[in-house]
Protein backbone atom coordinates (compact mmCIF):
# COMPACT_ATOMS: atom_id res chain seq x y z
CA UNK A 1 0.00 0.00 0.00
CA UNK A 2 1.25 3.47 -0.84
CA UNK A 3 2.34 5.84 1.89
CA UNK A 4 1.42 9.51 1.54
CA UNK A 5 2.44 12.22 3.95
CA UNK A 6 1.02 15.72 3.87
CA UNK A 7 3.46 18.03 5.58
CA UNK A 8 1.93 21.40 6.49
CA UNK A 9 2.81 24.67 8.11
CA UNK A 10 0.16 25.53 10.70
CA UNK A 11 -2.87 23.67 11.95
CA UNK A 12 -6.47 23.68 10.81
CA UNK A 13 -8.08 26.66 12.49
CA UNK A 14 -11.74 25.66 12.65
CA UNK A 15 -13.62 22.47 13.61
CA UNK A 16 -15.33 22.24 10.22
CA UNK A 17 -11.91 22.10 8.50
CA UNK A 18 -10.83 19.32 10.86
CA UNK A 19 -14.09 17.44 10.19
CA UNK A 20 -13.54 17.64 6.42
CA UNK A 21 -9.95 16.50 6.78
CA UNK A 22 -11.07 13.54 8.92
CA UNK A 23 -13.65 12.58 6.29
CA UNK A 24 -11.11 12.59 3.46
CA UNK A 25 -8.55 10.71 5.56
CA UNK A 26 -11.20 8.06 6.23
CA UNK A 27 -12.04 7.80 2.52
CA UNK A 28 -8.39 7.65 1.50
CA UNK A 29 -7.53 4.92 4.03
CA UNK A 30 -8.51 2.17 1.59
CA UNK A 31 -6.00 3.45 -0.97
CA UNK A 32 -2.99 4.59 1.05
CA UNK A 33 -1.51 4.99 4.49
CA UNK A 34 -1.96 8.72 4.81
CA UNK A 35 -0.63 10.97 7.53
CA UNK A 36 -0.83 14.70 8.10
CA UNK A 37 2.14 16.25 9.89
CA UNK A 38 1.89 19.85 11.05
CA UNK A 39 4.72 22.17 12.00
CA UNK A 40 4.10 25.47 13.81
CA UNK A 41 3.76 28.61 11.75
CA UNK A 42 5.66 31.80 12.49
CA UNK A 43 3.85 35.01 13.31
CA UNK A 44 4.93 38.11 11.41
CA UNK A 45 4.42 41.45 13.05
CA UNK A 46 5.86 43.40 10.12
CA UNK A 47 6.32 42.59 6.43
CA UNK A 48 10.07 42.87 6.96
CA UNK A 49 9.84 39.82 9.29
CA UNK A 50 8.57 37.57 6.46
CA UNK A 51 11.91 36.26 5.13
CA UNK A 52 13.07 35.19 8.60
CA UNK A 53 9.68 33.59 9.30
CA UNK A 54 9.72 31.62 6.03
CA UNK A 55 13.25 30.47 6.82
CA UNK A 56 12.23 29.29 10.30
CA UNK A 57 9.15 27.46 8.95
CA UNK A 58 11.39 25.94 6.28
CA UNK A 59 13.79 24.61 8.90
CA UNK A 60 10.88 22.94 10.69
CA UNK A 61 9.69 21.38 7.43
CA UNK A 62 13.19 20.20 6.51
CA UNK A 63 13.37 18.32 9.83
CA UNK A 64 10.29 16.32 8.75
CA UNK A 65 11.08 15.75 5.07
CA UNK A 66 12.02 12.20 4.12
CA UNK A 67 14.75 12.35 1.46
CA UNK A 68 13.73 8.88 0.26
CA UNK A 69 10.16 9.98 -0.48
CA UNK A 70 9.06 11.67 -3.68
CA UNK A 71 8.59 15.21 -2.37
CA UNK A 72 6.02 17.49 -3.99
CA UNK A 73 5.67 21.16 -3.07
CA UNK A 74 2.39 22.99 -3.40
CA UNK A 75 3.60 26.18 -5.00
CA UNK A 76 1.83 28.91 -6.93
CA UNK A 77 4.54 28.72 -9.62
CA UNK A 78 4.13 24.96 -10.05
CA UNK A 79 2.43 23.01 -12.82
CA UNK A 80 -1.35 23.12 -12.69
CA UNK A 81 -2.64 19.78 -13.97
CA UNK A 82 -6.20 18.73 -14.65
CA UNK A 83 -7.71 16.16 -12.27
CA UNK A 84 -7.08 13.45 -14.86
CA UNK A 85 -3.44 14.51 -15.27
CA UNK A 86 -2.95 14.56 -11.51
CA UNK A 87 -4.50 11.09 -11.24
CA UNK A 88 -2.09 9.79 -13.87
CA UNK A 89 0.88 11.41 -12.11
CA UNK A 90 -0.12 10.11 -8.67
CA UNK A 91 -0.71 6.62 -10.06
CA UNK A 92 2.64 6.56 -11.86
CA UNK A 93 4.52 7.89 -8.83
CA UNK A 94 2.92 5.33 -6.53
CA UNK A 95 3.86 2.58 -8.99
CA UNK A 96 7.51 3.70 -8.86
CA UNK A 97 7.82 5.10 -5.34
CA UNK A 98 5.85 3.78 -2.41
CA UNK A 99 6.19 7.07 -0.50
CA UNK A 100 4.92 10.48 -1.52
CA UNK A 101 5.17 13.66 0.52
CA UNK A 102 3.11 16.74 -0.33
CA UNK A 103 4.38 19.92 1.32
CA UNK A 104 2.09 22.88 2.01
CA UNK A 105 3.63 26.13 3.20
CA UNK A 106 2.09 28.78 5.37
CA UNK A 107 0.69 32.12 4.30
CA UNK A 108 4.14 33.31 3.17
CA UNK A 109 4.96 30.26 1.06
CA UNK A 110 7.87 27.82 1.19
CA UNK A 111 11.55 28.53 1.64
CA UNK A 112 13.97 28.01 -1.24
CA UNK A 113 15.64 25.25 0.79
CA UNK A 114 12.36 23.32 0.98
CA UNK A 115 11.60 23.89 -2.71
CA UNK A 116 15.03 22.50 -3.63
CA UNK A 117 14.15 19.22 -1.85
CA UNK A 118 11.06 18.78 -4.05
CA UNK A 119 11.10 16.99 -7.37
CA UNK A 120 7.75 18.42 -8.42
CA UNK A 121 6.08 21.75 -7.78
CA UNK A 122 2.32 21.55 -8.03
CA UNK A 123 -0.20 24.38 -8.19
CA UNK A 124 -3.81 23.59 -7.34
CA UNK A 125 -5.00 26.69 -9.19
CA UNK A 126 -3.95 30.15 -10.30
CA UNK A 127 -6.24 31.38 -7.53
CA UNK A 128 -4.88 32.02 -4.05
CA UNK A 129 -6.20 29.88 -1.16
CA UNK A 130 -5.63 29.84 2.56
CA UNK A 131 -3.44 26.94 3.64
CA UNK A 132 -6.54 25.41 5.31
CA UNK A 133 -8.42 25.34 2.01
CA UNK A 134 -5.31 24.21 0.10
CA UNK A 135 -5.00 21.21 2.41
CA UNK A 136 -8.63 20.21 1.90
CA UNK A 137 -8.37 20.72 -1.88
CA UNK A 138 -5.29 18.51 -1.96
CA UNK A 139 -7.03 15.77 0.04
CA UNK A 140 -10.07 15.93 -2.24
CA UNK A 141 -7.91 15.79 -5.36
CA UNK A 142 -5.96 12.83 -4.00
CA UNK A 143 -9.24 11.02 -3.33
CA UNK A 144 -10.46 11.97 -6.82
CA UNK A 145 -7.16 10.68 -8.27
CA UNK A 146 -7.63 7.26 -6.71
CA UNK A 147 -11.24 7.14 -7.89
CA UNK A 148 -10.25 8.13 -11.45
CA UNK A 149 -7.52 5.48 -11.49
CA UNK A 150 -10.00 2.90 -10.23
CA UNK A 151 -12.56 3.86 -12.89
CA UNK A 152 -15.16 4.72 -10.25
CA UNK A 153 -17.99 7.15 -11.05
CA UNK A 154 -16.95 9.76 -8.43
CA UNK A 155 -15.26 11.83 -11.14
CA UNK A 156 -17.62 12.98 -13.90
Amino acid sequence: MAEIKILCVGSLSEPFYRDMQAEFLKRLARYARLSVVEVPDEKCRRPSDAPAAVKKEGERLLDKIDDKAYNIALDIAGVSPSSEELAHTVGALIDHSARLCFIIGGSMGLSEEVLKKCRLKLSLSRLTFTHNIARLLLLEQLYRSFKINEGAPYHK
